[in-house]
């Protein structure tokens, strides 16, 4: 599957807007999806929480979670996430897409 491909299959669009998440009773968060290209083809890059978290504690996820006050927008705010546990920094990674 390529690019074009991921996009019409899972019909990626913009970010729900933060301020409409937050009068829906809910915190701002954002995972990233990270779509890993090599040579046999496309992976997804997923993580394993740690057992001694307190919450979600050995699960399998995406790399994400609240929005900070210092994020410009949900984009941003999978991006800081992916960095800080992953270690990827942000000029790595080239958003293709977003789904709500």
């Amino acid at each position: 599957m390529d690019r074009n491909e991921l996009l019409t299959r899972f019909s990626l669009q913009r970010p729900a807007p933060a301020h409409r998440l937050a009068i829906a009773g809910l915190n701002p968060a954002a995972v990233l999806v990270p779509v890993v290209e090599r040579h046999d083809g496309l992976h997804l890059l997923l993580t394993r929480r740690s057992a001694r978290l307190r919450h979600h504690a050995g699960q399998i996820s995406f790399p994400g979670g609240r929005q900070d006050p210092d994020d410009q927008d949900l984009i941003a705010t999978a991006l800081r996430e992916t960095r800080e546990e992953l270690g990827i920094p942000s000029h790595l990674v080239q958003v293709i897409g977003t789904l709500n």
